[in-house]
């Protein structure tokens, strides 16, 4: 019966309510050693979302809301590093030998992969959605789950279609043994998935027993009340595959009077679980509780959110204030005018005798000195930007700027140089890696497993591939017995293991490049040595068994010589056989053999040779467009780090700037009002005079 069908079992209630009441203490169990930790990634994610009003954050925000998300910016580096696009399915025979069977059914299964793969996509549950969200989750709190699933779409018996959908499995939906390594888990312990289901759902996945259970969760994991649960509610049911009994329980926590099903293992994948190992970050020997990378550098980010608090306050006390004398009138008036005017005052006398030094007005007003408010900014800033250095070392940021590469530089240069900057962040992406390859294996196990042969055929175009094409033009019906042959391969767990392996392009890359590279070698070599022996050979014939033994000797050192190791065995056997003739003297016949013998293998080596090298320019312009686009992406990161510094030297300017205008321009104003007052004083002085000197004259006249 196909997986995902409802399965009545046979136990008695008293099984059922035993099974019960075993998974809720196993689930239980988990949770409390994993509560810590979901504690932890609920104000993680809060303050990677700056949901402040969700969840009380204590010391990570603090009283001020001035606040510098060092974590979003880190994690939004470390994205597109860590996984950056979809895997690319590859299959290929595990031994490079002649084996056409192996050779057409590596082709199918990924050909047939891909074309799954664009069908989920365009479907919405595609894989790279699945494993970006992982990624996300791995990198924020050192944990990232995938899981792929056989769905088959029935009608009575008859499969109409089948898929194999990779779904994300969130970090609260996942639970497993309480065990010390995931090898341990694998081999006699359990995983458990969470999935929520409203009443129609539960009723057609487990039948009427679904309608005994509450339906007390809402679509955002909430508790709602009774009345609104069979409108809105939906109940939590926890698939199990437990690996020691080899079976799959599913049961609800909320409804414990028995376990919903029981089935025997319905998939029959080699490592018994649908879904891979996680992707785990920052883990101990002795336990699976993973430890997100955030807690090592919390205190810094939060040194980071006072430094910012801090300037943030600086900035605001950054005005031109003081104090003055509240008996002397005209001096608030003066300062809240805006253009350049002059204030009447009618106690200017009072105003000036006041003021200290002569009679200036710098004794009525005292202003706040700002040149020390501007350094501590100054060293706020850079202190900030020491702690983010040391932040960036400590998140593995600082590895990913060091590796920006000049577009400028040689191939050599800048992979030597990325490669040293990335050590730990290849840690991180490997991880993802082999995750990404983990489903596609599952993917394709699935596939080979339980897929109807005639769609496999449809879904990898096998009448369309060339080999197959080929074959039947030389052979009517060769395509059907090559078909039936890669099936059977396909359908053979065992022998599918020995014969093919399943990678992703991500992980193949480098091994492809080695063994290129090591063929090429073996190649350059072997032909240098073959054209500088037959020069021997041909001056003196008695060598050629010591030169054949040689070239023997040098071809089993070489890994990728493997191959045709016993092509030169036969080639110098009969160049040997063709020495020994009477009197010394060559048959002419053997030599000729020997010579045609020897031209068709050069001329093997020559195709082989001229194939390796076309591959290696492949894979080298592959390697280069990555490179390529990794370099521009290092290069917008830089860019974007020295526009944030230019945009902080340009406001440190600017402030400075701006303090130096206001006090400009309140000296200038002091000046403009002292200079008023004193023309004013010197006209009323005047007055005065003209006055004394007309009383005079008045006096002396009468």
């Amino acid at each position: 019966m196909p997986y995902g069908e409802p399965e009545r079992g046979t136990e008695s209630p008293q099984e059922f309510t035993t099974t019960v009441a075993r998974w809720e203490a196993e689930l239980a169990a988990a949770e409390k050693v994993l509560k810590p930790w979901r504690e932890s990634c609920k104000n993680i994610d809060a303050r990677y979302t700056l949901e402040k009003n969700r969840v009380d954050l204590g010391h990570l925000f603090g009283e001020s809301d001035s606040r510098f998300n060092i974590l979003w910016s880190n994690i939004q580096t470390l994205k597109p590093a860590v996984y950056a696009q979809e895997p690319v399915p590859v299959v290929k025979r595990r031994h490079r030998d002649a084996d056409p069977a192996g050779r057409i059914a590596a082709e199918m299964l990924e050909r047939a992969l891909k074309s799954e793969l664009e069908r989920d996509e365009r479907m919405g549950c595609g894989m790279d959605e699945a494993l970006s969200r992982a990624n996300l989750d791995y990198l924020l709190f050192a944990r990232g789950s995938a899981w792929v699933r056989y769905e088959p779409d029935m009608e009575g018996d008859t499969v109409l279609d089948e898929s194999c959908p990779t779904d994300y499995v969130g970090r609260n939906d996942l639970l497993y043994s309480p065990k010390r390594t995931w090898a341990e888990v694998v081999k006699d312990g359990w995983v458990a998935r969470r999935t929520s289901m409203t009443r129609a759902r539960g009723v057609g996945r487990f039948g009427e027993v679904f309608r005994n259970v509450p339906l007390d969760v809402g679509e955002d994991g909430t508790e709602i009340d009774e009345r609104d649960q069979e409108v809105i509610g939906q109940a939590d049911v926890w698939e199990i595959w437990d690996a020691a009994s080899r079976k799959v329980f599913w049961v609800s926590r909320a409804w414990t009077d028995r376990i919903l099903e029981e089935r025997d293992d319905p998939l029959k994948l080699e490592g018994f679980f649908p879904c891979p190992k996680p992707a785990f970050g920052t883990v101990s020997n002795e336990s699976l509780v993973p430890v997100p990378d955030y807690r090592q550098y919390a205190k810094l980010a939060q040194e980071l959110d006072d430094q910012t608090a801090r300037i943030d306050g600086l900035v605001n006390a950054l005005r031109a204030k003081g104090l003055y004398d509240a008996s002397v009138e005209g001096i608030e008036s003066l300062m809240n005018e805006n253009a350049d005017v002059l204030v009447p005052v009618t106690n200017m006398n009072n105003m000036l005798g006041k003021g200290s030094g002569g009679g200036q007005i710098t004794g009525v007003v005292q202003f706040f000195p700002l040149d020390t408010i501007a350094r501590a900014l100054t060293g706020l800033y850079d202190a900030r930007d020491r702690t983010k250095q040391t932040l960036y070392e400590v998140s593995g940021v600082a590895d990913i700027l060091r590796g920006s590469v000049d577009p400028r530089e040689k191939l050599g240069q800048s992979r030597i140089k990325e490669q040293n900057a990335g050590r730990r962040i290849d840690v991180k992406r490997r991880e993802m890696e082999k995750l990404a390859r983990d489903c596609i294996r599952r993917k394709a196990e699935l596939m080979a497993e339980h897929y109807d042969p005639e769609r496999l055929r449809r879904l990898s175009g096998f009448d369309q591939m060339t080999a197959v094409m080929q074959a039947e033009q030389q052979q009517p019906g060769a395509a059907d017995m090559l078909f039936a042959e890669a099936i059977t391969l396909l359908r053979n767990e065992r022998l599918r293991g020995f014969r093919l392996e399943i990678e992703t392009n991500s992980t193949m890359i480098e091994d492809d490049e080695a063994e290129r590279e090591g063929r090429t070698e073996f190649l350059r070599a072997a032909g240098e040595f073959m054209s500088s022996s037959l020069q021997v050979v041909d001056q003196v014939p008695s060598m050629a068994p010591l030169m054949g033994q040689m070239m023997l000797f040098g071809v089993r050192g070489f890994r990728a010589g493997r191959q045709l190791e016993g092509a030169f065995e036969d080639a110098i056997e009969q160049i040997a056989a063709g020495g020994q003739d009477q009197g010394g003297e060559p048959d002419p016949q053997a030599q000729a053999d020997a010579e045609a013998r020897q031209q068709e293998i050069q001329g093997q080596m020559a195709v082989k040779q001229a194939e390796a090298q076309v591959k290696q320019a492949d894979s080298a312009m592959k390697l280069q467009a990555m490179q390529q686009k990794h370099r521009l992406e290092m290069e917008k990161l830089v860019a974007e780090h020295q526009v944030s510094q230019a945009e902080h030297d340009i406001a440190m300017e600017q402030m400075e700037a701006d303090l130096a205008k206001t006090q400009a321009e309140l000296t200038l104003k002091e000046r403009e009002a002292l200079t008023a007052v004193a023309a004013d004083t010197a006209k009323s002085q005047n007055a005065m005079r003209v006055a004394a000197d007309a009383a005079r004259r008045t006096t002396v006249q009468e």
